[in-house]
């Protein structure tokens, strides 16, 4: 999804028939360019028809930006998209896919089947306990998102199931727990796990160091680490050049200082090995952007 020709790659295998191929291929049109919405439906609604549930869900036009598909860009939604694709969510839930789980959950649950003892719905907390058990964290950083500006609403149970995904060098996880949740923790423990997430090409958290080393007056670390995102992202921020007046905080480096940030952004950048975790929900939902790059 991120190189040259994955397109193409992609194009060969949908074209073969391949559900999952035909739903990324349809992901990486309607992302990248508005004029192919109309080609990504296509493509959509042909693994919908091959039996993947999160193109049905895609083109059902009840989850997701439904007015914007339907209304703006004018897809032929179906509502008894969304019933096929729970049908098919089921069949995956019971078979121990648990990310189909997390899905049927969040979008078949009513107020009825919450109030029933035999019902298989979960409260949030209990899914997101349940799936990160099998190393599906979807659940819980769609939940620490949510409240990453009511970290005490965030109840110690929640920040446990954190940190056993924080133990298993889930990226997210470590930011999340280094940035925002981090009741509990110093200075140097935030740092390890940011750094941890840096080493991952984890975008959020070189902004996150460099806001932290900020807060100690620790200007050329800050700089190091911005460079560094650029490195890593391809995006040039405006206060990343060669010279001190980039951004104020950043005057007090000389021109010398500025080289050796740069040096040492280049130097940590040959280590740095970049994860992408992708998930067919949150890819639609997100507006074409997979959240966790």
């Amino acid at each position: 999804m991120n190189k040259i020709g994955s397109d193409e790659t992609l194009r060969e295998l949908a074209e073969k028939g391949n559900p999952d191929a035909l739903y990324w291929y349809a992901t990486s049109l309607e992302s990248k360019n508005v004029l192919k919405h109309a080609e990504s439906y296509h493509y959509y609604k042909k693994a919908a028809e091959k039996g993947n549930p999160y193109a049905m869900l895609r083109i059902s036009g009840e989850v997701g930006r439904s007015k914007y598909d339907c209304e703006i860009i004018g897809w032929p939604c179906d509502s008894e998209w969304a019933d096929k694709a729970i049908d098919k969510l089921i069949e995956l839930k019971n078979q121990g896919d648990v990310k189909a789980y997390y899905y049927y959950n969040k979008y078949s649950g009513t107020i009825f089947s919450l109030l029933n003892p035999f019902s298989d719905h979960m409260s949030e907390e209990d899914m997101i306990a349940y799936a990160a058990e099998r190393e599906y964290y979807t659940p819980l950083i769609q939940f620490l998102f949510r409240y990453n500006k009511k970290t005490n609403k965030v109840s110690d149970e929640i920040v446990l199931v954190l940190d056993k995904a924080v133990e298993k060098g889930f990226s997210p996880a470590l930011y999340y727990r280094g940035m925002i949740f981090y009741r509990g923790l110093n200075y140097e423990k935030r740092l390890s796990l940011l750094t941890a997430a840096a080493h991952n090409g984890y975008i959020r958290s070189y902004s996150a160091i460099s806001y932290l080393a900020m807060e100690k007056n620790d200007y050329l670390t800050a700089y190091t680490y911005l460079y560094l995102e650029y490195l890593v992202s391809g995006h040039k921020p405006s206060y990343i050049n060669n010279t001190p007046q980039g951004l104020y905080q950043f005057q007090s480096l000389s021109e010398d200082e500025i080289k050796k940030g740069i040096e040492s952004a280049e130097e940590l950048y040959k280590n740095v090995e970049p994860e992408i975790y992708f998930d067919e929900g949150n890819f639609f939902y997100s507006s074409g952007m997979a959240i966790y790059h």
